[in-house]
Order: structure tokens, then C-alpha cells, then sequence
């Protein structure tokens, strides 16, 4: 029996991430329930209610997406004179 040592990821709660985030609870079960933040559920029978639970690696990853980056603004290329209108005369 060969053992592979497990690394343990620190794990947080939604009370947790809300209180770091500063925000309401239903907030990160709503990111959680659409998906947008993924967790797992820690809860022993399947009747009861949801025990969320959210993976540091996950929250980093979450985090780094809804980073807001600095818009880089396109050269302005200088404007084309208009050239003088051939002088045509038709008589």
C-alpha cells in the first residue's frame, strides 16, 4: 500500500468569503448557485441543508477573473487634411 501524501487546501465558507468581501451572505450562495464560484458541499446526507465549502485555489481563481484591468486606450492617429477641391469649371 503506497501512501501519497495529501495536500490539504485551505478551505473557506461562504460566511467567510462574504465577511472578506464585505458583503451579504446570499451574495456568494448566488455566485455559488449560478456556478460562477464553484464549491462543494460538505453537508452528510443529501435531505439537509447545503454546507458550502470554497477552496482557496477557487477563490484566487474567481478573484483574478472579476479583476477589473486598466483599458488601453488605441493610438490616435493624426487626422487627414482634406485636400482642396479641384478646381473644375464647367461652362
Amino acid at each position: 500500500m503506497s501512501s501519497v501524501p495529501m495536500v490539504e487546501a485551505a478551505t473557506l465558507t461562504p460566511q467567510q468569503i462574504a465577511r472578506r468581501w464585505e458583503c451579504r451572505v446570499d451574495v456568494v450562495l448566488k455566485l455559488i448557485r449560478r456556478g460562477d464560484l464553484l464549491a462543494f458541499n460538505i453537508s452528510v446526507d443529501a435531505n439537509t441543508r447545503p454546507r458550502w465549502k470554497v477552496t482557496s485555489e477557487e477563490l484566487a481563481r474567481f478573484e483574478a477573473e472579476r479583476t477589473v484591468r486598466p483599458r488601453v486606450e488605441p493610438k490616435k492617429l493624426p487626422r487627414r487634411k482634406r485636400r482642396a477641391a479641384a478646381g473644375r469649371e464647367y461652362v
